[in-house]
């Protein structure tokens, strides 16, 4: 082992490979970085454009009973109901999205 510490080759390669590992390192902890930031980022954007869009149809089919005068009435108001969870649905499966409603006393 000696012998080879001493060559001028190993004296020559050695501090070059060490450098070219630790730059690498320092890159790829840099780039990995950078990269999750930036799905991270998107992702959120993605979720909550995704929410909007739910909020969105329940918010018409909302409008849309109000405007018709009916809303007081049971009748009506699970036909609404049954109407956005549809279009909800028919949104989830469009964007290929796994997704459950949830009603205000914590029914599914």
């Amino acid at each position: 082992m000696r012998q080879i510490t001493r060559r001028l080759v190993f004296r020559i390669t050695a501090p070059i490979i060490l450098i070219w590992l630790i730059l690498s390192l320092l890159l790829y902890s840099f780039v990995k970085n950078a990269a999750s930031d930036f799905l991270y980022a998107a992702i959120e954007d993605d979720m909550m454009w995704l929410s909007r869009q739910a909020i969105s149809i329940c918010n018409t089919t909302f409008d849309k009973l109000l405007k018709t005068g009916l809303a007081a009435e049971r009748n009506y108001l699970r036909i609404h109901q049954n109407r956005a969870l549809l279009e909800i649905e028919g949104f989830l499966r469009e964007f290929k999205v796994d997704g459950f409603v949830r009603a205000g006393n914590g029914t599914v």
